[in-house]
């Protein structure tokens, strides 16, 4: 299922669209954990679901995601730009 965004209710859209698809893998596999894949600011949202929602996911996994707004800091500090290869 494809996570996107409508403008003016990004976040909140997103944030109910995450609980709607992650309600729907847990009603047709139940005893399979959930662990969120997403890109960009889907990311977020994904993230704040996991964050308010610990027991309905396994794990999440971002790509391209803007965490700290934009910050260059795995670009510009070593070990920040290790810890980011390998989470």
């Amino acid at each position: 299922m494809r996570v996107g965004h409508r403008d003016g209710e990004a976040g909140h859209f997103e944030h109910r669209q995450v609980g709607r698809v992650v309600a729907r893998i847990a009603e047709l596999r139940p005893s399979v954990p959930v662990t969120l894949v997403a890109h960009s600011t889907a990311g977020l949202a994904a993230r704040a679901f996991a964050a308010a929602n610990p027991s309905a996911v396994r794990g999440l996994i971002t790509l391209g995601t803007p965490h700290l707004a934009g910050s260059p800091l795995p670009l510009l500090d070593a070990d920040a730009a290790t810890a980011v290869r390998t989470i």
